[in-house]
């Protein structure tokens, strides 16, 4: 699969502060050798797909979402309840 794969978006709806639904998004693309090595290697652990997610090109679900926070489309509740990687301790 990795060596047919083009590229992954995945997105979602979530409710703004204005009660409005808002896109959030992730997006990778698979444009070089260690792309599809993070891909077929992605059932013995994410961590190598999560660093080539955060290349040149890619939107990770998290940052998205940090950037709907930042701009004050959502809620902190929304952003934390939303979140994929839990154990991220960066500043909000």
């Amino acid at each position: 699969m990795s060596e047919m794969l083009i590229f992954i978006h995945s997105q979602g709806l979530l409710k703004g502060l204005n009660g409005k639904r808002v896109l959030t998004y992730e997006f990778l693309q698979n444009n070089d050798d260690a792309v599809a090595s993070a891909i077929a290697n992605y059932s013995s652990g994410s961590n190598s797909l999560e660093d080539v997610i955060r290349r040149a090109g890619n939107i990770s679900w998290d940052d998205s979402l940090r950037n709907l926070l930042n701009r004050g489309i959502i809620s902190e509740d929304t952003f934390e309840s939303t979140r994929m990687n839990r154990n991220d301790q960066d500043e909000i």
